[in-house]
């Protein structure tokens, strides 16, 4: 089963995307439909579910499209996964659905998307199990669930192959980020810390000594920090941190920092910086 993806970096924010040209072996006419997995469900009654994984501005995301004559999303409903170890993910979709385009097949209509941030801890599980059935609460206690392929333009064409088709997904995601530089999936812990504004946070720079890479970024604890990415690449080191009275001007200096070397900007949070770049961010620290 081929999964072909299409790898680019952003001109403008030097942002790695990755999306997918292809998955399981699609061969819809929409180039949309064709970077997903195609799914239907089998209860209540038939409602399509075009499920992926994409890269986008800095963040994983599970995408889950759908034509909007089959139903529509909202805030507050819930999206789950089932593995065959009977463990469950649980997503709160947090924005309504959105338009993603008009459909020249008359069975969709108009298709729908919405973006759930995946955190490093779901990309762990995803990697490694194999996901069981899944299903949609909506607001008014529907649910939508099965496990069955749609169409014959691929290659999943049973409920085992279908399986064996999103296992290889999430497998061949993980691996093609692995081998890009810098790349640290979001951990749950360190996302929280966007939720207390108010709380003491520290502007810090890391430095990867296998690249000679400086990462820019804030933390309620760099030092921990620091060993969650030494997990993932042993050789990121913290170089420096300041302590602020509470995050939103820890944010304030970082986005100024970030800005300063916009064209040194590797990717993220991560930058090509000199002696004299160093010296400068140092001194701004105190």
């Amino acid at each position: 089963m081929t999964n072909i993806p299409i790898s680019k970096t952003d001109p403008f924010t030097k942002e790695y995307e990755l999306e997918w040209k292809s998955v399981g072996g699609n061969e819809f006419y929409e180039k949309v439909l064709n970077g997903s997995i195609n799914m239907v469900s089998s209860k209540p009654d038939i409602n399509r579910l075009f499920l992926t994984v994409n890269h986008l501005d800095g963040k994983d995301y599970l995408i889950l499209r759908h034509p909007s004559k089959d139903y529509m999303l909202d805030a507050g409903d819930k999206f789950y996964l089932l593995f065959d170890n009977n463990e469950v993910l649980e997503f709160e979709i947090e924005k309504k659905s959105f338009h993603l385009y008009n459909s020249l097949n008359d069975t969709y209509k108009q298709v729908y998307e919405n973006r759930i941030l995946l955190f490093k801890e779901d990309l762990e599980i995803l990697a490694r199990t194999e996901i069981k059935d899944w299903r949609i609460l909506v607001s008014d206690n529907r649910k939508i669930e099965g496990m069955r392929h749609f169409g014959t333009n691929h290659n999943y064409q049973s409920e085992l192959k279908l399986k064996s088709a999103l296992r290889n997904l999430f497998y061949d995601y993980n691996e093609i980020l692995k081998g890009i530089d810098s790349y640290q999936p979001i951990s749950k812990l360190d996302y929280k810390e966007e939720f207390n504004p108010e709380e003491s946070c520290h502007l810090y720079l890391m430095k990867d000594l296998a690249n000679g890479y400086y990462k820019i970024g804030i933390s309620n604890n760099p030092t921990y920090r620091e060993k969650t990415l030494q997990s993932e690449k042993p050789t990121i080191e913290l170089i420096k941190s300041k302590l602020f009275s509470n995050r939103k001007v820890a944010v304030a200096f970082e986005r100024s920092l970030h800005k300063t070397y916009e064209n040194k900007r590797l990717r993220g949070e991560w930058f090509e910086l000199s002696e004299r770049d160093i010296k400068e961010i140092k001194e701004i620290m105190g």
